[in-house]
């Protein structure tokens, strides 16, 4: 009888442990609600300019925390909105889909000539890494944004359009 007892504790223990995490984290319902009150934020002007005030002082840290505060989304959201803010303030754009453009505009033009020579060069080196090292540092976007850049460099090489 005491074996059953142990047993059924030891059970009863382990399916705590395992759904713990779910039962007192506190998640939002959906990847579809988060989209949708990213892009309210991102429709929201008043926002906008006070997060770009709040980056032209170098307060990213106040910046999310406002967002967070007055957007009623969690950090995650607020950090996010505030970095796609601070990505088309460095590119000259006002939407993220002109920012979207700015970044996958054709890599093989004139701005870029100096730039793309280096990076054909490292990547006929084998050094595609370090490519996309120097396309974070010279162009000032993210490793993503960089890695995409240097894969359209090297697709184009491999296909003989270079």
């Amino acid at each position: 009888m005491n074996t059953y007892i142990i047993i059924g504790i030891g059970f009863g223990i382990l399916l705590f442990l395992i759904f713990k995490r779910s039962i007192f984290r506190k998640e939002s319902n959906s990847g579809f609600k988060r989209s949708i009150e990213s892009n309210a934020l991102m429709n929201d002007e008043k926002m906008k300019m006070i997060v770009n005030e709040l980056l032209k002082k170098g307060k990213k840290i106040e910046a999310i925390k406002y967002i967070h505060k007055s957007g009623n989304v969690g950090l995650s959201e607020a950090k996010e909105f505030v970095e796609k803010i601070e990505l088309m303030n460095r590119s000259g754009s006002n939407t993220v889909s002109d920012y979207a453009e700015n970044i996958y505009a054709d890599p093989v033009s004139e701005d870029n000539s100096l730039l793309n020579s280096k990076i054909k060069a490292l990547i006929t080196s084998g050094h595609k890494i370090n490519a996309i090292k120097l396309v974070v540092e010279e162009k000032k976007i993210g490793l993503a944004e960089a890695k995409d850049y240097v894969e359209r460099i090297d697709t184009d090489l491999q296909n003989g359009k270079i």
